[in-house]
């Protein structure tokens, strides 16, 4: 009895039943070049924050620029030629020894205040001894320098010998 009562209810309701939407109120007046000043001036001043669009816009550009440099990468690393730089050189061979912490970017920093290829102080102990000593009398940061200075003897056996 009770499931004959519910299917017979439910048979009864007719979604078209429900009372149509009230209707959206009329503008009092039509908009006019004045609004449409204001409104900018709102936007403009900050009044208004319906940054949406602008947001929408800003986010497809950034978008379609990761995939434009995406393929520009891709497209440069496939016409590669062989790597001929003494930056690359300089980082191989820098792979191969194990540095100390810091140690690298010390020895980065003594070949670029020497204008000294990295490579050349990695392969050279008589440049390694007459850069490091040329870099260590500069004047700034000194109390750097010799703390480097010593990192960086405390190295020179594991480079060249």
């Amino acid at each position: 009895m009770g499931l004959e009562f519910k299917l017979s209810t439910i048979a009864q309701a007719s979604p078209w039943d429900d009372a149509p939407p009230p209707e959206p109120p009329k503008p009092e007046h039509r908009l006019s070049f004045t609004d449409l000043q204001q409104s900018l001036h709102d936007y403009n001043t900050g009044k208004t924050n319906d940054n949406g669009f602008r947001n929408g816009i800003l986010s497809l550009l950034a978008i379609v620029a990761v995939f434009a440099l995406i393929v520009h990468l891709r497209q440069r690393h496939k016409e590669a030629g062989p790597p001929d730089s003494l930056a690359k050189l300089g980082r191989e061979l820098g792979r191969m020894v194990r540095f100390p912490f810091a140690t690298r970017m010390l020895l980065y920093w003594v070949a670029r205040s020497t204008r000294t290829p990295f490579a050349s102080l990695l392969l050279s102990g008589g440049l390694f001894d007459r850069c490091l000593e040329e870099w260590a009398h500069r004047p700034t940061f000194s109390v750097a320098r010799r703390w480097g200075k010593a990192r960086l003897e405390r190295l020179r056996p594991a480079l060249f010998e």
